[in-house]
């Protein structure tokens, strides 16, 4: 089965089982959850400036994902920078006004030279922290480092500046320089808020590019503080962000035997185990519900566990326990939804998430975005394209704006309104040209022409999707993504030869990529073509994607062709336990019914029935074997 690089699957919501899990927690699982917060902490103390007069917005980032508001910490809030006293002459003045209008027009490199030419003639700490922030916003690191260093150099007592300047040693593994930087700040910190000062650093520390290194100054730094929880959790958190999950369990256990109730320290223990010991991770958090059976997160968590075992009685029960708990937590309803939209019971998670959405305007801490987001795809299941355009049409969020209007073209292309479609991407494509970062503006322009074509796919608009894709062709001869879906659009048209020869392209464009071996060896093997050919190709697939399900699915079926029944079937068995899909469901039950095991194949293409009724490889497999009826029930 080929991968479907331009899937209309990619600008639609998560899957339902997706979002169930994902939804249960404020930003989802408390490892992750703390990994991205983590992140944009660690960018916005680059940029945590004091508030100076020629101080940048307090909101600074490099791009929209990692800002974040960091008020001046409470040190450089009563501790005033002494300044030089310098008069602002005419020369001054002219220097500064033309530093900043050669960064309007894009000369970072002499604006960054003026402020630090001024900075060191004056003495004045502002000008280093202008010229700190412009590298830094440039990702020049060393230039950085340097106006950073000079900082620090003409505001010795600024807490801002040293936080900046050991950042930026931080996110360049200099260590030895760091850390004495890094444990003045720490003893800055109130006796009585030491152990959350000890959390702070060690987000501060999170976005290192040496994590292990993160771990032994960590250590050290907080040697004389192994009494407090909160060390355990900061160092399991760095060697987990290191690599080392068995170490960070044992920090975990030792910093829950402190502090029973730290809420973080149990959710992480939960998560880090979930995946290879659910249990394990289910008996953690029951510990630690019995000592702090109020805790939201705790329940949230526990029942989004119970949803991976797939037990969604134990799931809604801790849901039925959070009424009570929290009624008035708009969370609950939300993760009811999501479990009601995972059951695939559509009536029931719609009223639960419009429950949501009526809480939500008494809470500012919700967003009604995501309950639109997956209102509309109830409306998509049900077929009620209008509807589900209207509830995207009612999100706000920037951040899901793209992809509501994405999907939005998507289901215009599904109705037939083709040129409405197009012109909702052609909105989005001219939105794209005012980014003003070339990479980003190149992805999102390449993300949108991709969402363009999938939508005219998914509508059978085939030959406006080949003219987009001709054109993209022409215009990036070697961009094997586009030759790929061209290829992919030639084999639904059954233009066999157009499509070998541009596979080949793709494989030799990018030759440790899989997706170019696994769809041609899989169009070989669903022919029935040149099958030892077929095999060869997949068998590269499989060493270039071992765990992708869907060259488990097409090395199976080749397998299949060649007449090996058994291997065939464990194989298509490990690709659909990881990817139950239609099309997957439908190559399982054919070679289960070539063992003999009929109903077993029935069982089987009866839920790939469930999940995708309308796929045509399940429709076309079950009349060759007379089991239609499967696909009225």
């Amino acid at each position: 089965m080929p991968d479907q690089i331009l899937s209309t699957q990619a600008m639609r919501p998560e899957s339902s089982t997706m979002n169930a899990s994902a939804a249960l927690g404020p930003t989802g699982s408390p490892a992750g959850r703390f990994r991205r917060h983590a992140r944009a902490l660690g960018v916005a103390a680059c940029l945590a400036f004091a508030s100076l007069a020629h101080a940048a917005p307090a909101t600074l980032a490099q791009n929209d994902d990692e800002a974040i508001d960091i008020p001046a910490p409470a040190t450089a809030r009563s501790a005033r920078t002494p300044l030089p006293n310098v008069p602002l002459t005419a020369d001054i003045l002219y220097r500064v006004l033309a530093a900043e209008i050669s960064l309007q027009r894009g000369l970072v490199g002499p604006s960054y030279r003026t402020y630090m030419d001024l900075a060191r003639e004056t003495r004045d700490p502002r000008l280093a922290q202008r010229a700190t922030e412009i590298a830094f916003n440039a990702r020049a690191s060393q230039q950085a480092l340097d106006a950073a260093r000079l900082w620090t150099e003409l505001a010795p007592k600024s807490p801002a500046a040293r936080q900046v300047l050991s950042t930026l040693l931080v996110l360049s593994a200099r260590w030895e320089e760091a850390e004495p930087l890094l444990s003045q700040q720490l003893a800055l910190a109130p006796a009585n808020h030491r152990g959350e000062a000890i959390l702070l650093l060690q987000q501060q520390m999170s976005r290192t590019s040496d994590p292990a290194g993160a771990v032994g100054v960590l250590q050290r730094i907080t040697a004389s503080d192994t009494k407090l929880a909160e060390t355990h959790l900061a160092l399991a958190r760095a060697r987990e962000a290191a690599g080392d999950s068995p170490g960070a369990l044992t920090e975990l256990d030792q910093a829950l035997r402190i502090k029973p109730d730290l809420e973080a320290a149990a959710l992480m223990s939960a998560e880090l185990q979930a995946e290879a010991a659910t249990d394990k991770s289910i008996e953690v958090l029951k510990r630690f519900l019995a000592k702090s059976p109020s805790s939201v997160n705790g329940h949230i968590t526990l029942a989004r566990l119970y949803l991976q075992k797939n037990d969604m009685e134990a799931a809604r029960t801790q849901f039925e326990v959070l009424r009570k708990v929290a009624p008035n937590d708009p969370r609950v309803p939300l993760a009811l939804g999501l479990t009601s939209l995972q059951a695939r019971s559509y009536d029931e998670a719609e009223r639960y998430l419009k429950e949501y959405l009526q809480m939500a305007e008494k809470s500012p801490a919700a967003n009604p975005d995501v309950a639109y987001q997956y209102l509309a795809q109830i409306a998509e299941e049900k077929k009620d394209y209008a509807t589900a355009i209207t509830w995207l049409d009612r999100i706000d969020d920037s951040r899901l704006a793209t992809a509501a209007q994405a999907k939005r073209g998507q289901l215009l292309s599904r109705m037939g309104r083709f040129d409405d479609s197009q012109a909702v991407f052609g909105e989005l494509l001219a939105d794209a040209e005012d980014i003003p970062d070339p990479a980003q503006r190149a992805q999102r322009i390449t993300a949108i022409r991709q969402a363009e074509v999938a939508a005219m796919l998914d509508g059978k608009a085939y030959d406006r999707a080949r003219k987009v894709l001709d054109e993209r062709v022409k215009a990036e001869p070697d961009n094997a993504d586009w030759i790929y879906e061209l290829a992919m659009l030639d084999e639904r048209e059954k233009r066999y030869d157009h499509m070998e020869a541009r596979l080949r392209r793709v494989i030799a464009l990018q030759p440790e990529q899989k997706q170019g071996y696994n769809a041609l060896g899989y169009s070989l093997a669903d022919r029935n073509e040149r099958l030892p050919e077929a095999r060869k190709l997949l068998e590269r697939a499989t060493e270039l994607g071992p765990d992708d399900p869907y060259i488990m699915d097409s090395l199976g079926w080749v397998k299949y062709r060649q007449g090996e029944l058994q291997p065939a079937a464990d194989l298509l068995r490990t690709a659909y336990a990881k990817a139950p899909e239609a099309e997957i469901g439908a190559h399982l039950g054919e070679v289960l019914w070539h063992l003999g095991q009929h109903e077993e194949a029935r069982k089987t293409w009866n839920e790939a029935a469930k999940v995708e009724p309308d796929n045509q490889t399940l429709i076309e497999t079950l009349r060759r074997y007379n089991q239609n009826m499967l696909l009225s029930r």
